[in-house]
Formats: structure tokens, sequence, C-alpha cells
């Protein structure tokens, strides 16, 4: 019976109950007895039928959920492993399930707005929320754990029913995730019972189901309103589709981003039928932590979970996006697959020891691979992996402010309205290799909706879910621009002054490609030293001084003696110079042109006011300029002073810590910068003659450069060259 259809076997229970009674009814010959047999026949067939009934329907309830969460373990990190009546802890183990933050609101309470803190999980949140049958929008930025969440609401649910105490106070949990009803092709009717509950009714009956809704006794977990709503034609403004309006009409959860929501939210059909509005927060370091062990224990691979701990934690932006729950998991899956005792040389601007450029790149492909399964994508993975490249770089290249201080991008820096998104979208199909066969419209809306681009509240803006996505892109931009071949070099990746953390992640991709692709790296180290050696006004000076500090990265050993050779001449601009110098110290470990640079600005006041000028405006003192990069003569260096601190202080810097203690040097003998670092860094300014300390033989220009600078600041203590 159990493998019968249930309307099957309904019609068999009635048509044996029927039989048994007529043939009780013919054998025997008094009419008393004949109804008294009926009678008791008819009551034992119907006895059985109520008794089985409900455990052959609790077994088909119990296979119908086995066959959903089984769907689930495409989206997990782990094996799982399927016990009824232990669905959730399955999952968790599967998962590698660690609590989710969330915050709850009240939309329905007394015909006002309510607040309220809820339980430390999200997902017990949504269980209360579920078995009072209360409707609950999940709200949250890609990756943060909404789909976690719906999946272990759905797997709680199922254990519930699967108890026979809690059983009939559970309502029957159905999953649906919204995107699959256009991937797989199938009609949307005008009712929601004929596209959302097929396995259901072949499991526990057709009829059977329609009493559950009518009873309201059915609890909708919806996944991806946005996959939904992005693959098809949707009108915004009237807000959803009928069956998917219908749908949300019962009880049940819907798990959307939280920009979606905003665009969907004038439409009442939504607002009016949630009475909760739950928000998934972002892990804070004690989970992060306990999925690292998590992941570990599942490897066997325990004694390894402290170095990933280290590889993330001592990444201040990678620390930042693993945050969210899937990319802790992309990240965290990345790092154990490979030798997590190799660091790459130690001169990374950030101050991170750590190789990341790669582990970028394989989060960026996973993400983009297991977004992209959820519709037909148009776009390969490689595709929209560069056309990601060059919107960064383009939103970059718009967000340089000439005549402000510069510094590090804030967020709103790296924002490009709907129109600015179009246009990137068709410069880079019109300057594609290989004829692109899908429309503008198909790509701009694969690439705002199929990736880590998040839309503004009113859709007018859009952004790049964390802000080292966009900066690993831009250095990944720049570098396939160097690596062309057969072409003459643009200036243009070079021509805008990159910052700290997208010079780090070029400098990362530049040394792979020196260690891993002979070819590759030929071809970019003669796009640098074409940059380099332009004498006409095609190559801005920023861009020549980037290409000097780039090249010996990618350098050959004849290439290098060249380099040499133009930091010690006179001819070559004091700015290159200054830059080859720079680049040979950090990357081949050659002090000594550095030193002899330092030299020359301490008689060449061109030279000096190039160094302090770059550098005050690299990190925020002096307003950004597209072409003069001397120095301004203002007083504001206190973060040009913090950072030289930091370069003296610390061992990556090691190599340029000479140029660092000359830079202070000038600061201080300068009577209003000295008074404006009293003001705004005098600790800084306290604590600097215990970082001085004449211990570098192999560098003689630091010994030196400390030398002069504590004379310079015995002078000023005592009162005789300062007031």
């Amino acid at each position: 019976a159990e493998e019968m259809k249930p309307h099957v076997r309904e019609k068999i229970l009635f048509i044996a109950t029927l039989v048994a009674a007529v043939s009780a009814f013919l054998a025997v010959p008094q009419l008393p007895q004949k109804m008294a047999y009926f009678g008791l026949l008819s009551g034992v067939a119907i006895l059985i039928y109520l008794v089985t009934s409900p455990i052959l329907e609790w077994r088909s309830e119990t296979r119908y959920a086995t066959s959903t969460l089984k769907s689930f373990e495409k989206e997990l990190p782990g094996k799982l492993t399927l016990q009824p009546g232990n669905f959730r802890d399955n999952l968790a183990r599967a998962s590698l399930y660690v609590p989710l933050r969330y915050t709850q609101r009240s939309i329905k309470y007394s015909g006002r707005q309510e607040r309220t803190h809820g339980k430390a999980d999200a997902v017990e949140g949504l269980v209360d929320e579920a078995m009072n049958l209360r409707s609950t929008l999940i709200l949250g930025d890609p990756g943060t754990g909404k789909t976690l969440a719906a999946m272990h609401l759905y797997a709680t649910l199922a254990d519930r029913r699967h108890n026979w105490r809690t059983r009939r106070k559970t309502p029957v949990p159905v999953f649906i995730k919204l995107g699959d009803l256009v991937d797989s092709g199938s009609t949307v009717g005008s009712d929601y019972r004929s596209l959302s509950l097929p396995r259901l009714q072949a499991e526990i009956g057709e009829r059977r189901v329609h009493r559950l809704l009518d009873r309201g006794a059915i609890y909708f977990i919806c996944d991806g309103l946005d996959e939904y709503s992005t693959s098809g034609p949707v009108d915004i403004e009237p807000g959803l589709p009928a069956p998917i309006a219908q749908i949300i009409r019962s009880p049940g959860s819907l798990t959307a981003r939280q920009a979606f929501y905003d665009l969907y939210a004038g439409s009442p059909k939504i607002r009016d039928n949630m009475d909760t509005i739950l928000g998934i927060q972002l892990l804070d370091e004690p989970s992060q932590l306990a999925f690292i062990a998590l992941f570990g224990e599942r490897l066997n691979r325990q004694d390894d979970a402290s170095l990933v701990t280290t590889w993330i934690l001592d990444n201040a932006a990678l620390r930042e996006v693993v945050q969210r729950p899937l990319l802790l998991r992309l990240a965290t899956e990345v790092l154990y697959s490979r030798n997590m005792n190799v660091f790459h040389h130690p001169h990374s601007l950030t101050g991170s020891d750590h190789v990341t450029s790669d582990i970028y790149e394989e989060i960026i492909n996973l993400w983009v691979d297991r977004d992209g399964r959820k519709v037909d994508c148009f776009l390969t993975i490689e595709s929209k992996i560069d056309l990601l490249s060059f919107i960064a770089f383009h939103i970059f290249q718009s967000a340089l402010k000439y005549g402000k201080a510069y510094g590090q991008f804030e967020q709103t820096d790296i924002t490009m309205k709907y129109q600015q998104l179009q246009e990137l979208c068709e410069r880079w199909i019109a300057g594609r290799e290989r004829p692109c066969q899908t429309s503008l419209v198909e790509v701009v809306a694969e690439v705002q909706d199929r990736t880590f681009l998040i839309v503004s509240h009113d859709g007018s803006t859009i952004r790049f879910l964390h802000k080292s996505f966009f900066e690993y892109l831009c250095a990944r931009y720049v570098h396939i621009q160097l690596g062309k071949a057969g072409e003459q070099p643009s200036a243009e990746p070079l021509a805008a002054l990159l910052p700290d953390e997208v010079i780090d992640f070029l400098r990362e991709l530049l040394q792979m490609c020196w260690e891993n692709d002979p070819e590759g790296s030929e071809r970019r180290k003669s796009s640098l030293l074409t940059l380099l050696q332009m004498k006409d006004d095609a190559t801005p000076l920023i861009a020549a001084q980037q290409a000097a500090n780039l090249l010996p990265i990618v350098a050959s050993l004849d290439v290098a003696s060249e380099l040499r050779g133009l930091a010690f001449s006179e001819v070559t601009h004091p700015f290159i110079r200054r830059a080859i110098c720079v680049g040979l110290a950090l990357h081949k470990g050659d002090s000594k042109p550095l030193g002899s640079f330092v030299d020359e600005m301490n008689r060449n006041v061109q030279a000096r006011s190039f160094h302090m000028g770059y550098n005050r405006m690299y990190y925020g003192d002096q307003p950004l300029s597209i072409s003069d990069f001397t120095d301004d003569g203002s007083p504001k260096c206190a973060r040009f002073f913090t950072q030289c601190l930091k370069h003296v202080s610390t061992s990556r810097y090691r190599e340029i810590s000479a140029m660092a203690v000359a830079s202070i040097r000038y600061m201080i003998e300068d009577d209003e910068r000295l008074m404006y670092l009293r003001e705004y860094v005098p600790d800084d300014l306290q604590r600097l003659p215990s970082l001085l300390t004449c211990d570098r033989p192999d560098i003689e220009a630091y010994d030196r450069e400390c030398c002069h600078l504590i004379q310079v600041l015995d002078q000023v203590a005592s009162g005789r060259s300062r007031d």
C-alpha cells in the first residue's frame, strides 16, 4: 500500500470495505445477523483504514521530506546523511552550521510596529514564527545565510512532523526554490497549487494537500524571491506574479536580498501579508573560528585550523569578507586546499603576510559559478569575471577626485549609477575580440543579478559586495591589460594613482605570473619597460612611475641591471628614479640605489619635492593632482608621518627604511609641519626616538639617516633650533 498513489490506496480500501460488508450480508441468512455482521465488518474495515492511513501518510511525508533535504546536498560543504527525526542535526553537520545572528521586527502587532531582539539563533526565531503560523520575510545581503536559515527551518519542521508528540501542532513544511520554477521550464498558471506541490501531492494525495491548504496547515518556505523575479518578465510596480502572490498569502517564510525587498516594498502583496521581518546579520569572530574548526574537523585536519585562522585574521580585508557565511565557507575551502606554510615576499603595503590574490580569484570563481547555476546564464564564468574586472577599474577611474585628498576609498566612491553600468557593459561588448552573441539587456541583467553586485534600495545605484572584491578586480584588470600579446601597451591602466590595496594585489599577481607563467611574465615585463621608456606625452608621468615601481617584480637579470643604470643616471626624471629605487629595494633586495637616491634628496630640492609631494598625495595629506606631483608646502603631513613610522618599525619595509627616516627628518625640519605633528599626532611623535636604532650595517643609508634624525631631534628637544 505504501508504494501506491494515495488516491489509489484510498479507493482500494473503500472497495475492500464494501466487498467485505456485502459478502457478510450475503453469507448470513437472518436479517438481524446480516445487519450485525455488516456493521462489525464495516467497522473493522473503517478502523483498519483509520489506523493505517495516518501511518502511511506519516511515511509518505517522511519520504517527501527526505527527498527535499537530499536536494539540498549539492549546496553543502559536506555529505548529507539523512535520518528521519534527526534531519536538523544531520543538516547541521553537513553544512557545518554555526548560529546566525539576526534582528527581528514585527509588522503586525496591535496596529503598530515593534522591534524585538529574538533568540540567539535566527533558525530558532524562524521556528517560533512557523509554529504560530506567522509569515516571515527573511532579508539579508548576498552570502549572509538566508538560504541556509531556510533549509534549517525546513529540517526542524520536518523533524517535528516526524515526531508523533509534536506532529499535530506542526504545519507541513513545503520548500520551494523560486528560481527552479523558471529553470525547469514549467509554465506558471494562475493557481499556485499547479506549480508548487507536485511531489507532495504524489506522496500524500492531492485531496489531502488541498484539505491542508484550506486549513492553512501547510507552511511554505520560499527561497530566492530575487532569483524568480529577475529570471523572467516581472512587472515591479504592481508587485508579483499571481501564483507567487498566492503562496505568500498562505503562512510561510520568504527569503530575498535586501535590495530586492526594497524594490518590492511598495507592493502590498508582500508587505501586508507578512507578520515579521527577520534580518540576517554578519557573523562575529567566535562564529567564524567555530566554523573554521568544524571544517578542519570534517577534513581530519584539526592541526591546520590555527593556520587557516591566522591567514584570515591577519588580513583585514579578508577578515571583513568572511563575516558572510557563504564567503567564510568558500575562503576556508580554498585555504584548506593549499599549502598554508607558503608565504609570499614580505613587502605588502597593507600589512598582510599572506598571498591573497589567488584566494580572491578562487573565491570569485566559486561565487560566480554557484550563482550562475541557479538560472541559465548567457556568459561563461571567465567572461563574467573579465566584465566585472572591466567595470571595477572604470569605476575606480571615475571615483578619483582630483583637487581633494586621496587616501583610501569610501564605500560611496565605488558605486555606479545603473546607466553607467549599461554604458560599461556596452563598451565591454564592443571591445571584445570575439563577437558577443548576447544582447546588451541580457548582459546587464546577468552581471547585475547573478554576481556579487548589490543593488541600492531604490534600484538607482549598484556597488560591489565588498571593497576588497572591487580592489582585487581592479588589479586583475591592470594585470590582464599589461599581459596582452602583440599590442602597443596602453598607459590607461597605470595612468591613475593606484592605492596600496590595489598595488598589493597587482604585485602578487605579477609575482605569481613570474613564478608560474614565463611567457605571460615576459609580455608584462615588455609592457612595463615600454611604458617606462616612452618619452612622448602619451605616457603620463604617473604611468611611467608606477611601471618603474612594478617592473623589478618581473625583471630578468639584464633588465634589473638596466634599471640600476637608470636609477643612477641624472638624465632620468627624479620621480622615475625614485620609483625604480623603491622597486629594486622591495623586489630585488637591492637597497644601494635607494641609498644613493636618499643622498640625492638631501642635495636636490626637486628630487625631495617629488618624493614628499607624491607620498603626501598617496596618503591623503595633499590634494590629488593629475600631473603635478611636487610638494605644495602645506603643513598637513600626519598620515604620511604615521606611515613612515610603520616603515621604520616593520620588517617588511626594512629595505626602504632609510627613505622613511629621511622623510621623517624633512617633516620635522619644517617648522609648520612640526607644529602640525605636535597638534595632531603627539603620541607618535613622542615614541619616534624609541624606534630609531642604528643596527642595520648592511643598509648604510639607514644608519646614516638615523644619526641625522637623532641630531635633529636632540636640537628640537634642547630648544636650540626650535622654540
